[in-house]
């Protein structure tokens, strides 16, 4: 744990220094560190674009983290990098490629014995099938069963699959549920504080109320 706080803090300190001349830095960085070092640096750049939606960028950084990782011998950089390139691939089109990645993801996890891990990337799958309509069962019903599974303490994830049972709901007309299931993500949204997914609820709880509008008037 020590080594890897060490690395960590020596990539925070490139990180700070690459924002004012990228190129320069990052060739003086891989001629001189050790890959787990350049693991958490890419890493950190990677997500930087990705949360901002430059995810031809997120892409590139990704792959490089994830190179990283595999050159040191870094199973845990390589869970991460490859669940940052999971994200990308899927929000770039490439569903049924993200979703590969990350059962990849949870084949790994489980040789660690890493079960909160496992959990995460089990919630990220079944809200991103959800998502896009891939699931092979009912969307509502896998979604409440990963809720059901979710045994660690991760309100992020409770969150999450909260939220989008919501959006499922909805999108079947059960104005009711949707509710009840935003007002139950709301409870885990503000305790995480976390800007995007306070955004996400919403705009879920727009939706809702212009379903509940719509509906008055019919």
């Amino acid at each position: 744990m020590l080594f890897r706080s060490f690395h960590f803090q020596e990539a925070r300190k490139y990180f700070g220094l690459n924002k004012s001349d990228v190129s320069k830095n990052l060739k003086q960085l891989a001629e001189k560190e050790k890959d787990t070092v350049l693991f958490y640096v890419y890493q950190g750049f990677g997500f930087y674009r990705y949360t901002y939606g430059h995810l031809s960028a997120a892409y590139h950084w990704a792959q490089k983290s994830y190179a990283a990782s595999f050159r040191a011998n870094f199973l845990f950089g390589r869970l991460f990098s490859q669940d940052l390139l999971a994200h990308v691939e899927v929000n770039l089109g490439k569903t049924h490629l993200g979703l590969k990645l990350i059962d990849q993801n949870i084949a790994l996890a489980q040789n660690l014995g890493r079960g909160a891990l496992i959990q995460m990337f089990k919630v990220t799958k079944a809200i991103y099938r959800s998502r896009f309509g891939i699931s092979q069962k009912d969307a509502v019903e896998e979604l409440l069963t990963t809720l059901s599974e979710t045994v660690f303490e991760d309100g992020y994830s409770r969150a999450c699959l909260l939220a989008e049972l919501s959006q499922q709901y909805l999108i079947r007309g059960n104005a009711k549920k949707a509710s009840e299931c935003l007002n139950s993500a709301c409870d885990y949204v503000y305790r995480v504080d976390n800007p995007r997914l306070e955004i996400r609820s919403e705009e879920h709880t727009s939706e809702l109320q212009s379903l509940r509008h719509l509906v008055c008037r019919l």
